[in-house]
């Protein structure tokens, strides 16, 4: 009977450090798992925090659309406006040298 018992014992004493074993094992990868993970997010933060330091030094550095259309488009009306004098002015100056030219011609 005592050597049942022994055997009984033995049995239990293997399965209760096989159980802990296992639990063991379980919590060594949850912890692996829990740091690959909060290493993920921090490098998933940190590419994050990169495109919004990008995104704020385009929105810093360079002009919307909107507002350069609207120069643009004021720019195009003074060059407008100075060509159409310009070619008013030289029809002037055509004008001019053809009336001199005839009169020089019959004088």
């Amino acid at each position: 009977m005592g050597s049942i018992m022994q055997l009984e014992l033995t049995h239990v004493i293997g399965w209760a450090l096989t159980v802990l074993a296992l639990v063991s094992g379980m919590i060594v990868r949850d912890r692996y798992i829990q740091d690959k993970i909060v290493s993920g997010d921090n490098a998933v933060r940190d590419s994050i925090d990169k495109l919004h330091t990008r995104i704020n030094d385009i929105k810093d550095d360079y002009v919307r659309r909107d507002d350069l259309s609207n120069h643009l488009n004021r720019i195009d009306e003074s060059i407008k406006g100075l060509r159409d004098e310009q070619r008013e002015n030289n029809k002037i100056i055509l004008t001019a040298i053809a009336s001199g030219a005839t009169a020089r011609n019959a004088g």
